[in-house]
């Protein structure tokens, strides 16, 4: 019995105690926005009046106020039930400008991808991180060379022009594509599967000789699906790279470990006793034809679409294989 007073006396001493830091807001003054209203102030920071606020809660109106990139500068503080915050705004960011690049396309993809867009506010810290968002869309258009710098111009209404200066350089050209490893196939073979192709003088229209770091994750899977379809059902594409070997040339390498050889053994179909054999005929020649055959992923397809096929012809409306 004792214990369990002593307890309770405890918890309610820290409860008086927690709340003695806690002061409630009778009213709410804001100062220092120009373009952002007090209403979005308030509704961006979830501040309600008649509530009461601890430091923690103080906190919390801070981080949702500054992750909003509306503000430079925050400071907030309670005097007489008045909270009272004071904001220094960011510059509007008033046009994006590159220059350097007459290809409209390529503009408007690098404008599509940048963080920092015309008419929203504009943040210091995020322009590193759109100069490499910069260079790496310019690197998918073939251009691994290229180097930007950025200039900011602050105009006198609170607004700013981002302008990058862009030197594109000589587009990267693919030499050789080379494949490693356990990979079964000849290098020719191959190359036909992928979509990325050598740079040969008579491929001056095509862009498929650029370097492009997505086009290589393409290769991967065409190089997959086309090892699952011969037979090497655990094949793995352990890697692709490309390293320069001279001036805007690169080889690029394949990694290949095709792995075991599979084979379709018995296939055996197994339907509802109510249903016609006779119906599934053309599928169980197709189950023989496949004995013997190198395991592929596109004979498994043709299965399953002569399953569709006889269940349309016949009205087996449920079927499912």
């Amino acid at each position: 019995m004792f214990k369990k007073i002593i307890s309770i006396t405890i918890f309610y001493f820290l409860v008086a105690f927690n709340n003695s830091y806690a002061d409630l807001i009778n009213d709410i003054k804001i100062s220092g926005n120009e373009r952002i209203s007090d209403e979005t102030v308030i509704l961006f920071g979830d501040i309600k009046k008649n509530s009461n606020l601890d430091n923690d809660n103080l906190n919390e109106i801070l981080k949702k106020l500054y992750e909003t990139s509306f503000f430079k500068n925050i400071s907030i503080d309670i005097k007489n039930n008045i909270l009272y915050i004071n904001v220094i705004e960011n510059p509007l960011i008033q046009s994006v400008i590159f220059n350097g690049i007459k290809n409209k396309g390529i503009i408007q993809n690098l404008k599509d991808n940048i963080l920092q867009k015309e008419k929203s506010s504009y943040v210091q810290s995020k322009i590193k991180e759109d100069q490499n968002r910069i260079i790496n869309s310019l690197r998918i258009n073939g251009y691994y060379f290229s180097k930007i710098e950025t200039n900011i111009k602050r105009n006198n209404n609170n607004t700013v022009d981002i302008i990058y200066d862009i030197s594109l350089g000589e587009k990267a050209l693919i030499r050789k594509i080379k494949f490693i490893g356990n990979k079964i196939f000849k290098d020719n073979k191959l190359r036909k599967v992928i979509v990325s192709e050598e740079a040969k003088f008579w491929k001056f229209l095509s862009t498929k000789k650029n370097i492009d770091i997505k086009r290589f994750s393409l290769d991967e899977n065409l190089l997959r699906n086309f090892y699952k379809n011969n037979g090497y059902y655990n094949v793995q594409i352990n890697s692709s790279f490309a390293q320069i070997i001279e001036e805007r040339y690169f080889e690029v390498i394949y990694n290949i470990n095709a792995g075991q050889k599979f084979f379709f053994n018995d296939l055996k179909l197994n339907i509802p006793i109510d249903y016609n054999e006779r119906d599934f005929t053309n599928l169980q020649n197709l189950l023989l034809n496949f004995k013997g055959e190198p395991f592929a992923l596109n004979k498994i397809e043709e299965i399953l679409e002569e399953v569709d096929e006889i269940a349309l012809s016949n009205n087996y409306d449920f079927v499912s294989a």
